[in-house]
C-alpha cells in the first residue's frame, strides 16, 4: 500500500468488478469514523459516491464585504467552485445597505450551483431591537428575492452566546426565556411554508448547544435538525459528539440532522484554555475524517467551519485560524483535501438552465470484501459510482495530535510547545483486502 498524503495510515482504493482491478487512489484522504471491521460476514451494500459529495459543506461569512470578503468572485465563488461543494452557510444580518450585496451573491452563488443556507436572527442590540435582522414576513421576502430555489433557511445561530452586544429577542420574550426561541421558529416555519412562493424552501430550526430537552419538540415546525458539534482538537466523532447530538434530536425528533457547524482551528495554543489548535496537516485529516464519520452515522448534510479566515491574525487567537484558506488567500492543506476528495468521488454536473444537478439515477450494488490482518481501530466507507466502481475509503482511527499535554507529561515550562511537541506516533497495521475469497492486496 502507499501512504496518503495528510493522512498517516489512511487510504482509498478503487474498484471495478468488470476487470476485478483495485487501484490505490493518489489524493489526500477519504477518511472516518464508521464501524470497525475485523472480517465481512456478508457482502456490504455500498452508498452513491456522488451522494456523499452532496453531503459536503462549508460555512461562510459572505455576507461580509471586508478583507478577503471584498473580492467576492475570486475568494468566495471562485474558491467555492474550486472546491467543488455544493452548499455553503452563510449569516443575514446585515445592515440594510449592506442586503443587496447578500442577495446578489446569494443569487450569483445559486446560479453556480451553490445552494445557501441562511441564517435568520431575531435580536436586540443594547437593549434596544436590531434591525438588521429579520420578522418572518422579511424572511419569505429575502427568499424571494434570491430565489427560493438557491435557498435553506436556518434558525438563530446558538442564541447561548447571547450578552449585551447582542441577544436572542422576539415577541416580547428575551433570552434566556426559551419561549421566544419556540415561537420564532413557529412562525418562520409557517410564515415559509404558507406562501406559495417558498413553501418548498427547508427550514432548521436554532443551532442550540444546550437547552434541547428544554426548548422541547418542536418537529413539526422544521425539516430538518440542527447539529453544532466541536471536536475541540481530539479526534473527529469523539469528544461531545453524542451529546451535542442528542441534545439536538431533543428538539427535532426523528427528522434527518445536518450538522451546520464543525471544525478544527489551527491557532497555536497548546497553553490555551478552551478549544484547542492543530497544525494544518492534522486539521487536514481530521476534517475528511468528520465529513466521513458524519455521514456513516447518518447525518444528511455536514458544514466544516469555514471557509476563510477573516483576518491574517494572531497565530494564538482561536477564531482566526478556523479558516481552510489562510486569511493571507493561500489554501490550507485542508483545502487541497477536500478538493480532492469532491473531484474523483462526484459524478452530477450542473445544468444551468434547470437550476439542478443531475446525477446518473442507479441503485448502488454489493461488495464481497474483508480486510486481514492487523485491523485494530481501521474505519471504512464503501461507495460506488453508476459506472460499476467501488470507491473504499480505509483509515486508522486513531490520535495525530495530543492536545491535552498533562495526559502525555509534557513539559512546557522550558518554552518548547510548538506544535511538533504534541505530535503522535500512529501505529502501523500491516493489511491486506480479499476479494470474492481471493486476496489482492
Amino acid at each position: 500500500m502507499t501512504r496518503i498524503p495528510f493522512c498517516p495510515c489512511e487510504y482509498s482504493f478503487e474498484y471495478s468488478k468488470k476487470t476485478s482491478l483495485w487501484r490505490v487512489l493518489p489524493f489526500a484522504a477519504l477518511l472516518s469514523g464508521a464501524t470497525a471491521i475485523t472480517a465481512q460476514a456478508a457482502p456490504v451494500t455500498a452508498k452513491s459516491a456522488d451522494k456523499f459529495v452532496d453531503s459536503m459543506g462549508i460555512a461562510t461569512h459572505y455576507q461580509n464585504t471586508d478583507g478577503l470578503y471584498a473580492n467576492f468572485d475570486a475568494n468566495i465563488k471562485g474558491r467555492l467552485q474550486e472546491l467543488g461543494v455544493r452548499y455553503v452557510r452563510t449569516d443575514t444580518a446585515t445592515s440594510a445597505s449592506n442586503r443587496a450585496t447578500l442577495i446578489a451573491r446569494a443569487r450569483s452563488l445559486g446560479q453556480a450551483g451553490i445552494k445557501s443556507y441562511l441564517i435568520v436572527e431575531s435580536r436586540k442590540s443594547n437593549g434596544v431591537y436590531n434591525t438588521d435582522t429579520h420578522t418572518p414576513q422579511e424572511v419569505v421576502q429575502m427568499l424571494k428575492d434570491i430565489g427560493p430555489q438557491f435557498c435553506v433557511v436556518e434558525g438563530p445561530n446558538e442564541p447561548e452566546h447571547s450578552n449585551d452586544a447582542w441577544r436572542f429577542f422576539y415577541n416580547g420574550y428575551e433570552w434566556p426565556n426559551l419561549q421566544g426561541i419556540r415561537d420564532f421558529t413557529r412562525d418562520v416555519y409557517n410564515a415559509v411554508k404558507s406562501d406559495p412562493a417558498t413553501a418548498s424552501v427547508p427550514v432548521l430550526p436554532a443551532s442550540m448547544l444546550s437547552n434541547g430537552a428544554q426548548i422541547g419538540d418542536l418537529s413539526t415546525h422544521l425539516d430538518f435538525g440542527n447539529l453544532h458539534t466541536y471536536p475541540t482538537g481530539e479526534p473527529p466523532v469523539g469528544l461531545f459528539f453524542g451529546d451535542n447530538l442528542n441534545n439536538a434530536r431533543q428538539i427535532s425528533g426523528s427528522k434527518p440532522m445536518v450538522c451546520t457547524e464543525t471544525g478544527y482551528t489551527t491557532a497555536q495554543n497548546p497553553n490555551g484554555t478552551g478549544f484547542k489548535g492543530v497544525p494544518d496537516d492534522v486539521q487536514a485529516k481530521y476534517l475528511a475524517r468528520v465529513y466521513f464519520g458524519f455521514w456513516n452515522r447518518g447525518l444528511t448534510r455536514t458544514f466544516v467551519y469555514q471557509l476563510l479566515n477573516p483576518t491574517t491574525g494572531s497565530p494564538t487567537d482561536i477564531q482566526a485560524h478556523y479558516g481552510i484558506i489562510r486569511g493571507d488567500g493561500v489554501p490550507k492543506p485542508a483545502f487541497n483535501t477536500i478538493k480532492n476528495i469532491t473531484s474523483i468521488l462526484k459524478e452530477a454536473t450542473f445544468n444551468s438552465s434547470t437550476q439542478s444537478w443531475n446525477a446518473p439515477s442507479f441503485s448502488p450494488g454489493n461488495l464481497d470484501y474483508s480486510l486481514v490482518g492487523d485491523t485494530t481501530n481501521i474505519e471504512t466507507t464503501l461507495l460506488q459510482k453508476s459506472n460499476g466502481k467501488f470507491y473504499l475509503a480505509l483509515w486508522q482511527n486513531a490520535e495525530s495530535y495530543a492536545i491535552w499535554r498533562d495526559e502525555y507529561n509534557m513539559d512546557c515550562a522550558s518554552g518548547n510547545c510548538g506544535f511538533d511537541s504534541y505530535r503522535v506516533n500512529v501505529p502501523t497495521r500491516r493489511l491486506g483486502i480479499v476479494i470474492n475469497g481471493s486476496r489482492v492486496t
